[in-house]
């Protein structure tokens, strides 16, 4: 199986890097994934997700970092590469609904 984390920064937080260790003492092949290096390339009808030259082909994908983004660009930028992964077939853990959800209901107060 592979796997990627996916957080913002450029380091691998510790939790990030124990999501990893794990996967790979379960005998699955992980990287470490930043939004900002995906690239989207729609043809057609068909979407492949790229990070650099690579062609992104993780099954699962672990979302992390999504609960205090610096700007709503970030905080768009990753909940949008997350709804791609998913519309491409790969499944994430924090989805893309489950993210929009719960940032609504923790600005909820803030709005009133």
């Amino acid at each position: 199986m592979k796997i990627a984390v996916m957080h913002p920064s450029a380091t691998p937080p510790p939790s990030c890097r124990e999501i990893m260790y794990e996967a790979k003492r379960l005998g699955a092949r992980s990287i470490y994934l930043r939004p900002q290096d995906v690239t989207a390339l729609f043809s057609g009808r068909s979407l492949e997700l790229y990070r650099g030259a690579k062609r992104l082909d993780s099954e699962l994908v672990f979302v992390r970092g999504t609960s205090s983004p610096s700007s709503i660009e970030q905080f768009t930028w990753m909940t949008n590469i997350v709804k791609l992964i998913e519309e491409g077939g790969g499944r994430a853990i924090n989805s893309y609904s489950s993210i929009v959800l719960a940032r609504d209901k923790s600005m909820l107060p803030s709005i009133l």
